[in-house]
């Protein structure tokens, strides 16, 4: 007591606190930042100005609160959100995340980029809105019928008619999404686009009829 504050040493590394602390006593406006020690602990450093019990300015409250649990916690939290949306934005397959209420909560962009979606923010859009019939078609719908009751969605071929795409084949998978007690579900849903593929595999069908047909046509011995 009756020291000055740079005098005190801290293991908290703080730049310029002196310089602070005038700040706060000049402009009246309280001044917070989070500051760690040599340990790499986290705080949070307050800076007040400090009011007498006749309301009079005399000085500043400086206070210190270890904040490194819930600070670390955010970095964990941080780095997992960073991390699962690096994977889903490197999938190829079109996944969408819909809330409650069937309204888009994230979308990859191999979402956009297969069903040719602008640049538009979709986030808060409901299926409706996104201008193609598609969308409301009943097999789809039935679908996330079965997601809202919290079943699973395996590999369902669905035949849908896009007005942008034309007919299109595509296998539809999807999850219930648990965001903790009380809290309402949400569903992922995965998307892919089979058509070629049924295209080729009918094609290939075809022509192996068709040499059958040939074969057992010919008038020659054939091996």
């Amino acid at each position: 007591v009756g020291r000055p504050l740079s005098d005190i040493r801290s293991t908290l590394v703080i730049t310029d606190l002196a310089a602070t602390i005038d700040d706060v006593l000049e402009h009246l406006v309280p001044r917070e930042q989070t500051v760690t020690d040599a340990a790499g602990r986290w705080y949070q450093l307050a800076v007040r100005p400090y009011l007498t019990a006749d309301n009079k300015i005399d000085g500043t409250v400086v206070s210190v609160v270890d904040v490194d649990t819930i600070r670390s916690a955010q970095v964990l939290l941080t780095e997992a959100r960073d991390y699962a949306e690096c994977i889903v934005n490197t999938i190829r397959e079109p996944l969408v995340v819909l809330d409650e209420d069937r309204r888009i909560r994230s979308a990859n962009p191999a979402f956009r980029s297969v069903f040719e979606i602008g640049s538009d923010a979709l986030e808060g859009k409901s299926l409706a809105q996104l201008g193609d019939p598609f969308w409301m078609a009943p097999s789809l719908q039935g679908a996330l019928d079965r997601l809202a009751r919290g079943e699973s969605v395996e590999n369902e071929r669905i035949e849908l008619v896009c007005s942008t795409l034309g007919e299109r084949t595509m296998v539809l998978s999807g999850r219930p999404m648990a965001r903790g007690p009380d809290r309402p579900q949400w569903c992922l849903l995965a998307f892919d686009d089979v058509t070629e593929e049924m295209k080729a595999g009918a094609l290939a069908r075809r022509s192996e009829r068709a040499m059958r047909d040939m074969l057992g046509a010919a008038s020659e011995s054939i091996v």
